[in-house]
């Protein structure tokens, strides 16, 4: 399901926060449902993912609330989302990207812990919603099992919270996480809940493999890197344009480089669709940001 969420002058942040835990907890599923200012312009496009995979765990409707997200493959694996709410005289009312977060565990009320919050200087902020803009303000939000995505192209943003494979690191540590923040506009992601390949340091008295998160000597993580070989723009036997799609995926330095594969993201040609353009590839959608592209059902 995707959704084009617009605003009108008179929504406030509480509206904003409110509509879009709504959108994607599964309790405002068409237009009708929104606040007042919101209603009138949005748009809902598929349907709904089946299962409980979002389920709404905290809403403060004029700061934050925290949703929880199972894995789809493998529902027993859970975490949680923090979308974090702001005001900016300059950008408008939404979601303050910097603060929105991804963690392994939820305490109570926004706080999430064994946690990452989100990237410096990332906005995700509306203005009112004028069709006969040049470039109308618009949040385009993507809901599927397997990920969360959030574009606002005007400021070149797109974050998510998307569901990534395992691999021999992960199938070893059962507890790491498999769902990590990403940006897509710098094309890096965070992991907040995952090893380190130490390696033999013996002044910390550490070998192998050892939890990293917040945890010291280790007080941070760098992030980690979203990679995918370059396509090309294609044409087949009858000279139709074929769109090249690579799997995505993000290479966690912190363990040996190990690569995780990003659930409902590919790598498009880069420069080939302006951000926002939809296509269709074997009957599913997808929606276009820079140089990814992002399943939409």
């Amino acid at each position: 399901m995707y959704v084009k969420y617009r605003i009108s002058s008179n929504t406030v942040t509480a509206n904003v926060i409110s509509d879009i835990t709504g959108i994607i907890g599964g309790t405002i599923t068409q237009a009708n449902q929104l606040s007042a200012g919101a209603s009138g312009n949005t748009i809902f496009s598929g349907n709904y993912p089946s299962g409980t995979i979002y389920t709404v765990s905290f809403t403060d409707d004029a700061t934050a609330s925290v949703i929880s997200k199972k894995n789809h493959a493998n529902t027993s694996y859970q975490s949680y989302i923090l979308l974090s709410g702001s005001t900016d005289t300059t950008f408008g009312v939404g979601i303050n990207a910097t603060a929105c977060g991804l963690g392994k565990d939820w305490s109570s009320g926004s706080t999430i812990t064994n946690s990452t919050t989100g990237f410096s200087d990332t906005v995700l902020h509306l203005k009112q919603y004028i069709p006969t803009a040049d470039k109308p303000e618009e949040l385009i939000i993507i809901v599927t099992n397997k990920s969360l995505i959030l574009i606002q192209s005007n400021h070149n943003t797109c974050i998510g919270w998307v569901d990534i494979t395992t691999n021999g690191v992960v199938e070893k540590y059962t507890t790491s996480m498999r769902t990590i923040l990403c940006n897509f506009t710098t094309s890096n992601a965070k992991v907040p809940y995952t090893y380190k390949l130490l390696g033999a340091l013996s002044s910390y008295g550490l070998t192998n493999y050892t939890k990293i998160f917040n945890a010291a000597p280790f007080t941070s993580t760098p992030d980690a890197p979203i990679i995918s070989a370059i396509s090309f723009l294609a044409f087949d036997e009858n000279r139709t344009p074929v769109i090249i799609e690579n799997p995505a995926l993000v290479c966690n330095p912190n363990a040996g480089n190990y690569v995780n594969f990003l659930y409902g993201v590919v790598s498009i040609p880069p420069g080939l669709l302006k951000s926002k353009s939809l296509y269709n590839t074997s009957g599913v959608n997808r929606i276009s940001f820079s140089n990814f592209a992002f399943v939409t059902e």
